[in-house]
């Protein structure tokens, strides 16, 4: 049986070689779903091809892993940019 690991350091190796950083904490929260979705798609399509069912499940739960992140992401700075807001108003008055 065919075993393929892919994991995040590869997508690091990968993005340093052609030379994509992320110094910004916002920008690596970002990167970090998107490196999810990649390689949980990846994983995927492994699997698909390979006949591996549990690679394919794992997959999924990778890419479904990485979304979230980007939904919880997006409600963090809304609630941030609110909470900002509701200060200022408070400040002003």
């Amino acid at each position: 049986m065919l075993t393929i690991h892919i994991t995040g350091w590869f997508v690091v190796v990968i993005m340093t070689c052609l030379g994509i950083t992320h110094s910004d904490p916002k920008e690596a929260a970002a990167m970090g779903q998107k490196t999810d979705k990649i390689i949980g798609r990846a994983k995927q399509a492994l699997g698909a091809m390979t006949g591996n069912e549990k690679m394919k499940r794992e997959g999924q739960r990778q890419e479904d892993k990485g979304k979230l992140k980007g939904k919880l992401d997006s409600t963090i700075g809304k609630t941030q940019g609110a909470l900002k807001n509701l200060k200022d108003k408070v400040d002003r008055s």
